[in-house]
């Protein structure tokens, strides 16, 4: 009887390993209906190149940034010129995303970060320092509003 009761739990516990391994899991797509999609390689900046000036400028005030390519990544002068305050940044913006309508760039240095948001739709450049930038003269500012130079407000 010992002999038949085991003989009973090991069929019934190998039908179970074998049920288990031949059915498929549940909400699993059939094999020949996944597709995996690689993000484009190939994104241009070309529309982001130029020369921008500050929405503020004007008698006292004045402040641009160029933007030029450099590799995948795109290269900015800054220049500030303001009463008590005339400073120039010059780095390598990393690009951190891209949207239809919206790009995002990162400057990154031990005594400056800065953020850059670029809107296509509206040829303008948000920039925006990210913590303290201890390398920014304390009369200077940077943040604000640029548009790309010929562009229409």
């Amino acid at each position: 009887m010992r002999y038949l009761s085991a003989i009973i739990a090991f069929t019934l516990l190998h039908c179970k390993t074998n049920r288990e391994r031949t059915d498929p899991p549940p909400n699993q797509p059939a094999a020949d209906t996944v597709r995996v999609i690689s993000p484009p390689q190939d994104i241009s900046y070309e529309n982001l190149y130029g020369l921008y000036l500050h929405e503020s400028n004007g008698p006292g005030f004045h402040s641009t940034i160029e933007i030029k390519p450099m590799g995948n990544d795109l290269h900015f002068i800054l220049t500030v010129q303001q009463p008590g305050c005339e400073w120039e940044l010059q780095g390598t913006m990393a690009m951190m995303y891209n949207q239809e309508n919206e790009y995002a760039g990162f400057y990154d240095s031990e005594t400056c970060r800065l953020v850059f948001t670029f809107f296509l739709k509206t040829s303008q450049l948000r920039v925006e320092t990210a913590g303290l930038c201890v390398a920014l003269p304390g009369r200077c500012s940077v943040g604000g509003v640029y548009r790309l130079a010929g562009t229409n407000p």
